[in-house]
């Protein structure tokens, strides 16, 4: 892919569709509490969330980059790729964002059909649920 191409890939459709579900500010209650923000980065190819909150018995601070794979020379992955960097203990997590309705999965990057880690539903008000990592 030349550079000229590469600077002109469009977010995936998949993406478009997680921003416009996302984006703004939501408060988290039940099995996480606490306040999370969405918002897409200069260019439009890449959201942004922003997390305090606390989940699982610990405070939980970072940013996540969402996005579309893009690696030199290959076309954009269709899936929805994304790193967390958590502030507070260093860890840096890989997930995959799916969208179907308004059902959102949150999966770790292993992509086992078993280990959804979120989800939405109705008014897309999220719910955290365990995730069953190998």
């Amino acid at each position: 892919m030349s550079e000229t191409n590469a600077r002109d890939a469009a977010p995936s459709a998949a993406l478009k569709g997680i921003g416009g579900a996302l984006v703004g500010t939501w408060k988290l209650s039940g099995g996480a509490e606490g306040v999370i923000r969405y918002e897409w980065m200069e260019g439009g190819r890449f959201l942004v969330q922003h997390a305090d909150l606390k989940a699982f018995g610990r405070q939980i601070k970072g940013i996540e980059a969402i996005g579309n794979l893009h690696r030199v020379g290959e076309q954009p992955s269709e899936d929805v790729w994304t790193r967390f960097y958590s502030f507070l203990d260093g860890l840096t997590l890989d997930y995959v964002y799916e969208l179907r309705g308004k059902e959102l999965t949150i999966s770790p990057a292993l992509r086992l059909p078993e280990n959804g880690c979120g989800s939405a539903s109705g008014p897309l008000s999220l719910t955290t649920v365990e995730c069953k990592l190998r």
